[in-house]
């Protein structure tokens, strides 16, 4: 009877550490596979925000184009000429109103 219970609970340790084995194998490739899909995301988006870069710094390009060709058609502002008496406004001195009005 010892001698088969001694048997038995060799095979249940052989098994059990059989199986802790395959776990912890199985968490490390999980883990590995975790950290290798972590650095793809990574690489992707990367790679997406610089097209994204590019297309922007192109449209920056065509839209600086666009106005420095069409520069001749938008009119020559005038400097605003300066008012001989500047305005009060009513709120400082009331008294001074009838003056601008």
């Amino acid at each position: 009877m010892q001698v088969g219970l001694s048997r038995d609970l060799g095979i249940v340790r052989e098994f059990a550490m059989t199986i802790e084995r395959q776990l912890l194998f199985s968490f490390f490739s999980l883990f590995d596979y975790y950290f290798w899909s972590v650095n793809v995301l990574k690489l992707v988006i990367y790679l997406e925000l610089k097209e994204l870069q590019q297309t922007y710094q192109a449209l920056v390009l065509d839209v600086q184009g666009l106005i420095e060709s069409n520069r001749h058609l938008q009119p020559q502002l005038q400097p605003r000429l300066l008012t001989k008496t500047p305005m009060i406004p009513n709120f400082i001195y009331p008294w001074c109103r009838k003056i601008h009005d």
